[in-house]
């Protein structure tokens, strides 16, 4: 099944380091990623919810996660799409300066 996919570049989404620590507060690691509430509004499909029993953030108020790794094939296709249009003007531009040089 192929779902849809939103324009990686032009979302509106803010880069943010997190920090976790385990139960025991003793390990931490960092994570980058985006806020899983800003994707969630562009594309819910890649949001998980992890209930936490004995807390508020179960049903609705769950806690939100992404997966970083979902959107390495949206980055790849901007990338792609980026190239065909960098190709393009660049192909322009040369067309115009060959345009321009004078004529012997």
């Amino acid at each position: 099944m192929i779902f849809p996919t939103f324009d990686v570049v032009s979302a509106p989404l803010n880069v943010v380091l997190t920090v976790f620590f385990t139960k025991t507060l003793t390990d931490e690691k960092e994570y980058v990623s985006f806020i899983a509430q800003e994707v969630e509004k562009i594309a819910p499909r890649m949001i998980n919810r992890i209930d936490i029993p004995g807390s508020d953030a179960v049903g609705e108020n769950a806690l939100k996660l992404l997966e970083n790794s979902d959107f390495v094939p949206m980055l790849v296709n901007a990338v792609q799409e980026l190239k065909e249009k960098n190709d393009a003007l660049e192909a322009r531009i040369k067309a115009l300066e060959s345009a321009m040089e004078p004529k012997q």
